[in-house]
């Protein structure tokens, strides 16, 4: 009798306690359910000038997550929009956009916008440079320039959430430049995690031996990296923790050549635990 009371007890305390934790992931996480996420979209085209751009948003969770969030993607899609002006040797105005929600019908308008701007100035220079002749160039005789931007989910908990950024954007020649990146955000702070937040730069010099070797196993003599991969970490946006492992994503021509593609590997936390930040170890705990 003393024994099965004793039994409830502990039970009723643990229940308690297990509602105190989940009260408290509450608070500071948005709550004991994962991140829900939607999906928002746009085209737009004009000429020979279109974007089409599609986002996997978070919803929930703190003010300063989704802030972060927005701020990285934006951002980048600010950069894509630079590109074509970087091309026409034109500075770039960065568009602002306050939603979410809002951003890709706000940056694929930017992109067609600085794209058909491009446009006119090279119609307008290759009608002075044939001053005199009889053919007279339109925006017909332009390159089309495209962008095509697709953000999803990779993974997420209660501390972070990690996405994925994939297409290409194109601005004539022989191929467009992919769109490879990776990031992870914190949720409870509210910044883009850095390679410093997850390996101190002191353990650097090991985290590239581990990696390089990781890249060996996975692709073998299907890639002829350059002879300085060795000692090259992905740059920009190209690391993100997932729920087994952290995801290294390198860019066209960063490791090898742009024929071999944009090369990633995924590495167990087994095999990093020993050089990762505290903050990192705690992150992936939950």
């Amino acid at each position: 009798m003393k024994k099965s009371i004793c039994i409830k007890v502990a039970v009723a305390i643990f229940a308690l306690c297990a509602t105190g934790m989940t009260a408290t992931a509450q608070g500071r996480y948005g709550g004991p359910q994962p991140l829900s996420f939607q999906k928002t979209s746009s085209k737009v085209s004009e000429g020979s000038v279109s974007a089409e751009i599609s986002i996997q948003y978070p919803t929930g969770g703190e003010q300063k997550f989704q802030k972060a969030f927005h701020e990285v993607l934006q951002g980048r899609l600010n950069e894509m929009c630079s590109f074509v002006n970087d091309a026409a040797e034109e500075e770039w105005t960065p568009f602002e956009c306050s939603s979410v929600k809002d951003l890709p019908s706000t940056a694929a308008q930017a992109y067609v916008d600085a794209g058909l701007a491009a446009s006119r100035r090279l119609v307008a220079a290759m009608n002075e440079d044939n001053a005199g002749s009889s053919e007279v160039f339109t925006l017909d005789d332009c390159p089309a320039l495209t962008l095509a931007f697709n953000t999803k989910k990779l993974y997420a908990n209660y501390f972070f959430a990690s996405f994925e950024n994939t297409g290409e954007v194109y601005l004539g020649g022989a191929h467009g430049t992919p769109i490879t990146d990776i990031y992870t955000i914190s949720r409870d702070k509210g910044k883009l995690v850095t390679l410093e937040d997850i390996f101190p730069a002191s353990t650097h010099h090991k985290l590239k031996a581990i990696v390089f070797r990781n890249l060996k196993n996975k692709y073998g003599d299907d890639i002829s990296f350059w002879d300085d991969a060795a000692s090259k970490l992905p740059e920009g946006l190209g690391v993100a923790l997932l729920q087994d492992g952290v995801l290294f994503q390198y860019g066209v021509y960063e490791i090898c050549a742009y024929a071999y593609g944009a090369p990633s590997v995924k590495i167990p936390y087994s095999q990093l635990s020993s050089i990762m930040t505290a903050q990192a170890k705690r992150w992936i705990k939950n």
